[in-house]
C-alpha cells in the first residue's frame, strides 16, 4: 500500500527527512536544497511563494511544489 503523504506546513529538515528517511537529517537537507537551487523552474515558483534560500519553513503551498518535482524524478 502506497503512503499517503499529506500537504501541510513543514520545517526544511522535516521535508528531506520525509523525502530521503534513511539518510542523516544534513545530508537531506543538503539534497533537498541542491534539488531546489539546480531546478531553475521550482525554485522560480518557490520564489514567487516568497521562499528564500535558507528558510527553515515552508509554506504548504511550497511543499506542494517541492512534492511534485520530487515525484517526477522518481
Amino acid at each position: 500500500m502506497t503512503k499517503v503523504f499529506k500537504i501541510r506546513a513543514f520545517g526544511f529538515g522535516e521535508l528531506s527527512q520525509e523525502h530521503l528517511p534513511n539518510n542523516s537529517r544534513k545530508s537531506a537537507t543538503q539534497f533537498l536544497s541542491k534539488s531546489i537551487q539546480t531546478d531553475e523552474q521550482l525554485k522560480k515558483k518557490l520564489e514567487d511563494l516568497n521562499y528564500k534560500s535558507g528558510s527553515k519553513l515552508l509554506s504548504p503551498k511550497m511543499v506542494a511544489s517541492i512534492v511534485d518535482v520530487l515525484e517526477e524524478s522518481y
